[in-house]
C-alpha cells in the first residue's frame, strides 16, 4: 500500500500481511498484590462488552488495583473507547471533536449508570495504541483517573471519512480532531 502523509516529504510503502486473529482481544488476570490485569487488542463492540464483564470478574476476585493494557490496540470507534473510559470514570467529558475552524462538532461525557469502579488504574500504551483506545487512555488521564505508563501513541486520534475513486483507489481525509 502506497501512503502520503502531510508530515512526509514524498509517498512511502507499507507491507501489509492479513492473517487471521485467533488469540481473545480480550484478557484478564490476577497478578500479585491483587492487581487485576485487563488487556484489550481490540475495542470492538463485541470486545468492550466483554472487557466489562471481565473487569466486574477481576474486582468479584478481590483485585484492589487494575492495569489497563492497551499496547497494540488499534481497532474500534471513538465510542467504544469511550464506553470503556466510562466504566472507570463516572462523570464529565470523555472526549470531544473539533473541526477546521475550532468548533466543537461532538461532546461526549461519561454515564453514570455506565461506571463500575473507582479503583486506583494504571493504563499501558505504546505506538500501536491507536483510535478508541487512545480515546480511553486520553480521557482517563485527562480526568486525572488513571497514570498512563509507555511509548507514545500512535496519534490518529481523528474523524475520518473514506470516499471511493472510480479509479478503485480509497481516500480517506480527517474531518474533526479528538480531543
Amino acid at each position: 500500500v502506497s501512503l502520503f502523509r502531510s508530515s512526509k516529504s514524498r509517498v512511502f510503502d507499507v507491507e501489509i500481511i492479513r492473517s487471521e486473529q485467533s488469540a481473545s482481544p480480550v484478557n484478564y488476570r490476577m497478578l500479585e498484590g491483587k492487581v487485576g490485569l485487563l488487556g484489550l487488542t481490540s475495542l470492538s463492540d463485541a470486545s468492550v462488552e466483554q472487557a466489562k464483564v471481565k473487569l466486574k470478574t477481576l474486582i468479584s476476585a478481590g483485585a484492589e488495583k487494575i492495569i489497563l493494557d492497551l499496547r497494540d490496540c488499534a481497532e474500534g470507534t471513538p465510542d467504544n473507547g469511550s464506553d470503556l473510559a466510562n466504566y472507570f470514570i463516572r462523570s464529565g467529558i470523555l472526549f470531544y471533536s473539533q473541526n477546521r475552524q475550532g468548533e466543537r462538532v461532538r461532546i461526549v461525557e461519561a454515564s453514570p449508570e455506565k461506571h463500575i469502579t473507582d479503583l486506583p488504574l494504571a493504563v499501558l500504551i505504546d505506538g500501536s495504541t491507536a483510535g478508541a483506545a487512545e480515546i480511553a487512555a486520553g480521557a482517563l488521564k485527562d480526568q486525572k483517573r488513571a497514570a498512563v505508563i509507555g511509548e507514545k501513541s500512535f496519534g490518529s486520534g481523528a474523524d475520518q471519512k473514506t470516499i471511493q475513486l472510480k479509479s478503485g483507489a480509497v481516500l480517506i481525509i480527517s474531518t474533526a480532531k479528538h480531543y
